[in-house]
């Protein structure tokens, strides 16, 4: 009888060990800044609307959608490309900023493009109705 109290007596206080431990916090990294993509260029405005006619009845574009639009603007000639990969928010943001975009719009751009993936902003280009800028940014 003192052997069947002792097994169970080890069985709770086993159980009690593995159950208490369990309920330990585990110290696990916090998930690293995610980092973005940029690209900017200029392109014929006829050229562009050609692109996003398809797409002009859309009220929410998704990834692929925006990634379409993205990728046949890159297979046109475009005027100043220029892009960066591996930014941080603050620099996105900060790019977001300088080219066209308030402070709280280029806010709204980065949650968008952490919500859906990527983004596709644009601007009409000073002194010229015949072209137009584009701003393609997606989260790595």
């Amino acid at each position: 009888m003192k052997k069947n109290l002792f097994g169970v007596g080890l069985v709770l206080l086993l159980s009690s060990i593995l159950i208490l431990s369990s309920c330990t916090q585990q110290n696990t990294p916090s998930a690293p800044e995610p980092t973005y993509y940029y690209e900017c260029g200029i392109l014929s405005t006829a050229t562009l609307q050609t692109i996003v006619a398809p797409y002009s009845n859309k009220t929410d574009l998704t990834f692929n959608d925006i990634k379409t639009v993205r990728n046949k603007i890159r297979a046109c000639s475009l005027e100043g490309f220029s892009s960066e990969k591996d930014v941080s928010r603050e620099t996105c943001h900060n790019f977001l900023s300088q080219h066209g975009c308030t402070p709280s719009e280029a806010d709204t751009i980065i949650e968008s493009i952490n919500d859906v993936g990527n983004a596709i902003l644009f601007f009409s280009v000073k002194n010229s109705n015949i072209k137009t800028a584009y701003i393609y940014a997606e989260k790595q």
